[in-house]
Formats: C-alpha cells, structure tokens, sequence
C-alpha cells in the first residue's frame, strides 16, 4: 500500500509521515528506489519522460504503509489518524 505525498500542496514530505508513525512504533518506509539512484547503476542508462524522472519522483515523495492480512481495522484508523495529524500540523 502506497501514496505520494506532493509536497508543493500539503507542505510536508514523505519523511514527515515516515517520522510519525515511527514514533508510535509502526514502520513504513519511502517507496522502492530506483535502480539508476544505486551506485552499482548510476552510469546505466534508464527510461524517463522528456527530462522528468518519474521513478526518483516516486521515490522522493512516495510512501510505503503498513499493510497485510494481519493489520487490523483499529491499526488502519490509528495510521490514517497519524498521517491526518501529520498533514494539519503544516
């Protein structure tokens, strides 16, 4: 379970949410990063759009959520109420 965070309209970032729900104990983390962002692969070339990059877009603003058969209804509202207070707090 992802979401992108645009931080031209909501004045936080990734890291924001990230850092909140860490200090309820609950672990998310920023999106896959792109393999041209590795060192091993910095000098691979790799697709993009005109000269937008969209996958370190992604990575920069994305958000990975905790999510799985195991999480239960109380633990999603708790996350949604975190991010809530997150996105008011700017």
């Amino acid at each position: 379970t992802t979401l992108i965070i645009n931080p031209d309209e909501t004045k936080i970032n990734n890291i924001d949410i990230i850092n909140a729900l860490e200090e309820k104990n609950i672990e998310s983390r920023p999106v896959w990063k792109p393999m041209h962002l590795q060192p091993y692969y910095a000098r691979c070339a790799y697709v993009q759009k005109d000269i937008f990059d969209v996958s370190k877009y992604l990575f920069n603003n994305g958000l990975c959520l905790p999510s799985g058969t195991q999480l239960k209804e109380k633990d999603q509202y708790q996350i949604a109420e975190i991010i809530k207070e997150v996105l008011q707090s700017k």
